[in-house]
């Protein structure tokens, strides 16, 4: 219900996750599986630096946002931001350039919303337990907003990436705060 984890018992409202654990996000949504044709995308984005694939992943993103309305109003858009060393060496933030051509869109502002405290490992190598660790306070809201909040990123893994920014969007005032990514892995 919270994380749309596909579940092979349909009776069952809860993954694991959401089920033994307090989830600070109010639902995440992916357009789709990281395998295949999503994950290929999120790639040529991040590794080739093809920037016009964010242009059509925000509008793919719009699509299934304005047509489906599965979050409702939202008030502002924010992304998973970067240190200023990732930044540096990768050239650009990926999940803020698919926010910004989100905004443009559906016509909502986007906004910087969350600062990357400190340098941490990168999670493809962690598992999921070492992943939370990884990431524990490394996010941390730099400006105070009361409403709906979406928060945009390009791959839902464990989730602990989106639910440390969650907290940290909570912590600032957000009311509620809903993710929306590429794919899902």
């Amino acid at each position: 219900m919270k994380c749309q984890e596909p579940l092979s018992d349909p009776s069952v409202d809860l993954c694991r996750a959401c089920g033994t654990r307090e989830r600070w996000f109010d639902l995440a949504i992916s357009l789709g599986p990281y395998e295949g044709a999503w994950g290929e995308l999120v790639r040529a984005l991040k590794f080739d630096v093809e920037p016009a694939v964010a242009r059509f992943l925000s509008s793919r993103m719009a699509d299934y946002l304005l047509n489906q309305e599965p979050l409702g109003d939202i008030d502002v858009i924010t992304y998973v931001p970067m240190t200023r060393r990732a930044l540096r060496q990768r050239g650009f933030n990926q999940a803020r350039l698919i926010a910004q051509g989100l905004g443009r869109r559906i016509h909502r502002p986007v906004a910087r919303l969350l600062r990357k405290v400190h340098e941490t490992s990168p999670q493809s190598r962690l598992s999921a337990r070492e992943r939370r660790r990884n990431l524990r306070g490394a996010f941390r809201s730099i400006r105070s907003i009361h409403g709906k909040v979406l928060l945009v990123d390009d791959i839902f893994t464990t989730g602990s990436t989106v639910e440390e920014c969650a907290h940290a969007l909570k912590n600032g005032g957000c009311e509620e705060v809903f993710v929306l990514t590429v794919a899902r892995a």
